[in-house]
């Protein structure tokens, strides 16, 4: 402010010095003009131009040191406070790390590309993830504030280039499905639509299809009570304990003494009807063996008073009373695909999740733990590797409700082909679902993180930090008057955030920073999907997710699979081989249902007929009646009348 006002006088005394020798004694102002007229026609202009030329120089001399004394610029290689900055694109992509890729022009080139995670651009080159890499592993932890383009630049575009591993992405919305299905159909997958909002139109989802010994089913009990409300910050107190104790010794029991309906519904319905007084439940499980899973299970749930018991009941019914609405009933009947599937052939699963509602945090939390487990299943099956890996793409994590050990699963799904993009709005909202502690478990899983969006202080203040400090050099200029101007320049070295938190605030709409364990943050441009992969999504190629049909062929052929390889596998006992009768039963049952939900009555009734010929009590009869089953949808489909 000084060294201006001192700028403002040094202009109006070279305006006197003009002035006065021109004859003018008092200087107005508002005679400026006519001042300068009249020193330049009575020959003054020498004179200006030398009074012109020495201001010039003051001023320049001035501003520099005003400059001089308050710039700095970046010193990380000094390190003496920080040594923070910026990666160069040598540092990235030199085939190791990161791909050597270039942006092509073609929308079809650029899909040509192998498959990798598109993070953004980095110069003309767009930074890409590849397969085989030395970074640790390939979870992303993603924090992109609403409006910050995270589906658009990030999703989109990696749901677009991803043509061969298996995809599971969350959609809140509906809107990736809509935009997108038509296009993995034509990549290649097979689309299952796993719908907690409307559940009407939906793939059908069982968990006890997936309960097939004691941790499966105590690992359902406690996601179920944990999600549950209240509940879900307290899971050690004696009563969710007590709940998860009950519920799964009723998953147990209903497991293996009601496969034909071994459902969520079943569960509820005994609940209800053993559990109106103690004493009551107590004689339904006593008449078991005493080897009995469901049996040895009950025995804790007994120690308890009878008064205690009671509370207990009813408060694990409060728990369940949701799955007894219609929809939810019928869709936690049955399955309508293998989760086990996903990791042994190439589908895409979109799964829409209810927004800011948390009333299916129960199933839809327990639907990804038991994907984890049925893939890891799957893998230690396979030689510890997945026949096709899988991309989970988790936007609006917190919405999904809390996954047990989720932390542990990040630490490990690398080594069995699964890579995981944990897609928040804020840090806060990590630490409010999962405690302080257990956040930082899971971003401490991710070798890579990234930021596209922020507009709160937790999340500004975590990457500012995580970012690091870096030396800067300051320079210093101070001067002395008198008969002679002296100034001297002084260099000194201190630290600084490399970008503070209120600058990530500030970070352009089309930036993103990327942070890559081991290595300097990165900023990116932001990779939008309608300029990388430029016309591959538009309006002609959408699908309705409210006309959505799980593909009744594909599950025809899968049945088909499913029979051959049960047939000929060689029972280990006797329980084993009833259990192998059990589960074939089961899936023809599922399949008949899934098609005479697409039958009229008159051809609902021709079927009813076919099967009336069979004979029940053959021993091949499953057999036939899928072949049945399998000959009445061919012949209907080729008359069109599907």
């Amino acid at each position: 402010m000084a060294v201006g006002a001192v700028l403002v006088l040094e202009v109006v005394l070279a305006i006197i010095l003009v002035a006065v020798p021109a004859g003018i004694s008092q200087f107005e102002w508002s005679q400026l003009p006519d001042v300068i007229q009249q020193a330049m026609g009575i020959g003054l202009f020498i004179q200006m131009q030398l009074v012109i030329i020495v201001l010039s120089g003051v001023v320049a001399r001035r501003v520099f040191l005003f400059l001089a004394g308050r710039t700095y610029k970046q010193a990380a290689s000094y390190g003496a406070h920080g040594t923070s900055r910026f990666a160069k694109k040598s540092e990235l992509m030199n085939g190791s790390h990161f791909a050597r890729r270039t942006w092509k022009k073609s929308a079809q080139e650029n899909l040509r590309n192998p498959s990798g995670i598109i993070f953004g651009l980095l110069g003309n080159k767009p930074l890409i993830l590849p397969e085989e890499t030395t970074i640790p592993n390939r979870n992303i932890f993603l924090v992109g504030s609403p409006g910050s383009g995270k589906t658009q630049s990030y999703l989109l575009t990696n749901l677009i280039h991803e043509q061969e591993r298996s995809i599971v992405v969350t959609d809140p919305k509906g809107e990736i499905y809509e935009t997108t299905a038509k296009l993995k159909e034509e990549q290649g997958y097979e689309v299952r639509l796993v719908n907690f909002l409307e559940m009407n139109i939906s793939d059908r989802y069982n968990p006890l299809d997936y309960v097939t010994k004691e941790t499966e089913a105590e690992q359902v009990a406690t996601t179920i009570v944990a999600n549950s409300g209240e509940k879900s910050n307290s899971e050690n107190d004696f009563w969710t304990r007590s709940e998860i104790a009950l519920l799964k010794t009723l998953l147990l029991y209903v497991r293996y003494e009601c496969p034909q309906e071994a459902n969520l519904a079943k569960v509820k319905e005994i609940l209800t009807v053993q559990g109106r007084t103690p004493k009551k439940m107590d004689q339904f499980f006593g008449n078991l063996p005493t080897d009995h899973p469901a049996y040895q299970s009950y025995q804790i749930v007994r120690m308890a008073e009878d008064r205690t018991r009671a509370s207990i009941f009813i408060s694990l019914g409060i728990t369940l009373s949701k799955f007894d609405a219609s929809d939810v009933r019928k869709f936690t009947e049955k399955s309508d695909f293998s989760l086990d599937d996903i990791g042994k052939k190439k589908m895409i699963v979109y799964c829409i999740l209810p927004i800011a509602d948390a009333t299916w945090e129960q199933l839809t939390s327990t639907f990804f733990t038991q994907l984890f487990q049925r893939l890891y299943y799957v893998a230690d099956h396979h030689y510890n590797k997945l026949p096709v890996k899988v991309n989970f793409l988790l936007d609006e994590f917190v919405n999904i409700g809390k996954i047990p050990r989720f932390e542990q699963v990040l630490a490990t799904c690398r080594s069995y082909g699964i890579s995981i993009s944990t897609i928040v709005q804020s840090m806060g909202q990590l630490v409010d679902l999962y405690t302080k502690e257990r956040a930082e478990g899971i971003i401490g899983n991710c070798s890579l993180r990234y930021l596209l969006g922020v507009s709160d202080k937790m999340t500004a203040d975590y990457f500012s930090e995580l970012i690091g400090k870096t030396t800067i050099q300051t320079r210093s200029t101070s001067f002395t008057k008198g008969k002679e101007e002296n100034s001297s320049l002084s260099k000194q070295y201190g630290e600084r955030l490399l970008i503070t938190p209120d600058e990530l605030t500030r970070m352009g709409r089309n930036e993103g920073i990327l942070l890559i364990s081991g290595m300097f943050p990165v900023k990116l441009r932001k990779t939008y999907q309608w300029e990388f992969f430029k016309g591959i999504l538009h309006d002609q190629n959408r699908s309705s997710r409210f006309a959505y049909q799980a593909p009744m062929s594909l599950e025809l052929e899968d049945m088909q699979e499913v029979l051959a390889e049960q047939v000929d596998e060689e029972p280990e006992n006797e329980q084993h081989e009833q259990n192998l009768v059990n589960y074939l039963d089961q899936a023809v049952e599922r399949l008949e249902s899934r098609l005479r939900s697409n039958l009229t009555t008159a051809l609902e009734k021709e079927l009813d007929d076919l099967l009336a010929k069979l004979t029940p009590t053959a021993p091949d009869y499953t057999e036939q009646k899928f072949d049945l089953l399998r000959e009445f949808f061919m012949n209907m489909k080729h008359n069109h009348t599907d």
